[in-house]
């Protein structure tokens, strides 16, 4: 017995449909839901049922029935397969269930006075079909698929030296030109496929490109960082995961015996979202691209063509859709060099591998949805919080520093470089390349000398970049840096003020303790495990051998480590005092303040000049234009530090 509100039991969407009564002279109306079931996923079309939901049943459902499969025979092309069901409703009435299978020999048409229409089914709609979506079921019918189509192209027009190189890295075995032929790269005729094509060094289609942006909060408003890249599929994956690491910061939890990483988002999760991406979109449709959209709480990439078989993703068990592949070519190869699997799990992949990342809750569970012509992954920042907006909005900055410090870079090697070469180099626009450009001349960090045509940029001095510094590493109010700043480059002893040494305080005091819990993590290793090697203590503290080399050297000035016995054989011992905690070097005040001012310097100078390479890296989580900018930093915080003692 139907229920009287029958949407509650089936529930209006993609797969099905609800008509009051059986139109007998507009059979249109239900006969292109019959056409787009058929050539998506198949649904079920319910007859006696009201646009309220409420069960208004047939009056003679063995004549509806009749009817209704006359009428698909005559008006359909070619007939779908389909099957009638009659049920009992509540008021001694009947409801007449209208099931279509999902067809393979598409398009499925609505044929009337010698037009064919063909319809699809976009959410709880029959729409019809534009021409690239019937050539995409035209090719569905013939059971072909877009990347196996011959091209214009044959073999020798275009090279294949990144599939190559990509090939030997992934698999250890030499490339043969043979193999372009197993790959359904190229034909028997030396043609290529369209999947070569997207393969090959030149790929001249336009719509193989990638666009990626860092937005500056919440919604697209100010980008912060805008790239445009074009060309084969190995390319534009290389140039997205490096977009992405770019921008996945990377905080970390102090544990009792190392470090604990935590990043925003998983590296797996995102290069398996962006291979997604790349393989499973429609290249038939050529006026759009894969695009990357970085928020503050979120990561979103968004691919053309939706689901393969037509539904959404959003209505299916992740764990029940099948692996049908819109290019399976494209796929082959990506499976042979172990970038994605056979099974279809790609979707659980992202999920699974970001619900490895520390703190992760279900709240942070990577969504994905689906219309006909898209797909969206959204993969969330899991360090973000409402709580931490303030903060996150403060790193957009970091942002723009990445950015910039490039362009500087670029600067000190070309000075005479135009707005278009560093937009080339930078995969920018020269609109963003001349903004940014003025952002640094407002900034005071470089200057334009001459002409349009024969000037040239100049960097202005360290001292001027090091002010820049300081405000990252301060982190405070504005002013009061700004303040700070002016002191350092223009005030005299007796010109600094009580805050400018608290300020000071707090930049050593910031320096001090990141360097010591790098010095106390290597020295609880060491102690823990006095064989162990300078590779193993690197990778443990995510830093360079050559920076835990410099770093034991240092030690064993100190007297803090020696070595017993040769280099292969011998080990470490831990040997400094007792009474000297292992979380901050030795001579050094533990609260951070500057009563001996010239102890203090000396640490900041060593930090910073001996250990450059540490300071530049994860320790400080500070991105600066060279070693000699770090110099300035802690010459300046020095002399002040050294003008508070005489004072």
């Amino acid at each position: 017995m139907i229920k009287n509100n029958i949407k509650q039991a089936y529930g209006e969407n993609t797969t099905c449909d609800f008509k009051e009564a059986v139109e007998r002279k507009q059979p249109k109306s239900w006969l292109k839901s019959v056409s787009a079931f058929a050539n998506t996923v198949g649904g079920v079309l319910v007859f006696g049922v009201n646009d309220d939901g409420k069960t208004i049943g047939l009056e003679n459902a063995k004549a509806d029935a009749e009817f209704i499969s006359d009428r698909i025979k005559v008006f359909m092309d070619p007939v779908p397969e389909f099957e009638l069901v009659t049920k009992p409703a509540q008021n001694g009435r009947f409801i007449l269930e209208l099931h279509v299978s999902a067809g393979d020999m598409t398009p499925y048409y609505y044929v009337n006075s010698g037009t064919h229409s063909a319809f699809i089914r976009i959410g709880d709609e029959s729409v019809i079909a534009n021409a690239h979506q019937l050539s995409a079921l035209v090719l569905k019918g013939r059971n072909r698929t877009y990347d196996s189509l011959a091209t214009d192209y044959r073999l020798g027009e275009l090279t294949f030296d990144t599939l190559a190189k990509t090939y030997q890295k992934q698999t250890g075995l030499p490339f043969e030109d043979k193999l372009l032929q197993s790959f359904s790269l190229v034909t028997d005729d030396g043609v290529l496929t369209q999947a070569g094509v997207l393969f090959s060094d030149q790929c001249p289609y336009r719509h193989s490109s990638l666009y990626c942006t860092r937005w500056n909060g919440l919604e697209k408003d100010d980008a912060l960082d805008s790239r445009e890249y074009q060309g084969n599929l190995l390319t534009l994956l290389d140039a997205g995961v490096q977009f992405m690491t770019l921008h996945n910061k990377k905080g970390w939890i102090k544990l009792p015996n190392r470090r604990l990483d935590t990043p925003d988002y998983s590296d797996r999760a995102l290069f398996e979202a962006l291979v997604n991406a790349l393989i499973h979109r429609d290249y038939s449709e050529l006026g759009s691209e894969v695009h990357i959209d970085i928020y503050d709480n979120r990561l979103v990439i968004y691919s053309p063509g939706g689901m393969f078989d037509g539904s959404l993703i959003q209505n299916r068990d992740l764990n029940e859709v099948p692996s049908r592949r819109r290019n399976p070519i494209l796929a082959d190869v990506f499976t042979q060099f172990g970038y994605m699997e056979k099974r279809g799990s790609g979707l659980r992949k992202i999920r699974n591998e970001t619900a490895k990342l520390p703190g992760f809750t279900n709240e942070k569970r990577p969504t994905f949805r689906s219309q006909y012509e898209s797909f969206f992954t959204e993969i969330l920042n899991n360090n973000y919080s409402d709580e931490s907006q303030g903060k996150v909005q403060n790193d957009t900055h970091d942002v723009v520093k990445d950015v910039a410090k490039e362009l500087l870079l670029c600067i000190e090697a070309d000075r005479f470089v135009t707005a278009e070469a560093l937009a080339k180099k930078l995969s920018m626009s020269p609109r963003q390349v001349q903004r940014l450009l003025a952002q640094l001349q407002n900034d005071n960090l470089i200057k334009r000398k001459g002409g349009r045509k024969t000037g040239h940029w100049e960097l202005l001095s360290t001292s001027d970049v090091s002010v820049n510094v300081v405000k990252d590493v301060v982190k405070e109010d504005n002013d009061v840096v700004k303040d700070f700043s002016l002191n350092i480059k223009e005030k005299d002893d007796e010109n600094v003020s009580a805050n400018d040494i608290g300020v000071v305080k707090d930049v050593v005091k910031d320096v001090v303790k990141k360097e010591g819990d790098v010095v106390k993590e290597l020295l609880l290793s060491i102690k823990a495990d006095g064989f162990v090697t300078a590779e193993a203590l690197a990778k443990k503290l995510s830093i360079s051998a050559r920076q835990v080399q410099r770093l034991l050297a240092q030690l064993k000035r100190d007297n803090l480590i020696i070595r017993k016995g040769g280099r292969k054989t011998g080990h470490w011992e831990v040997t400094c005092p007792s009474n000297v905690p292992q979380d901050v070097p030795q001579d050094v005040p533990q609260d951070g303040s500057v009563n001996d001012a010239q102890n203090v310097a000396d640490v900041v100078k060593d930090v910073a000049v001996n250990e450059a390479d540490v300071v530049k890296g994860k320790t400080l989580n500070v991105s600066v234009n060279d070693g000699n900018v770090i110099k300035d930093v802690a010459q300046n915080v020095a002399d002040v530090a050294i003008k508070s003692k005489k004072q």
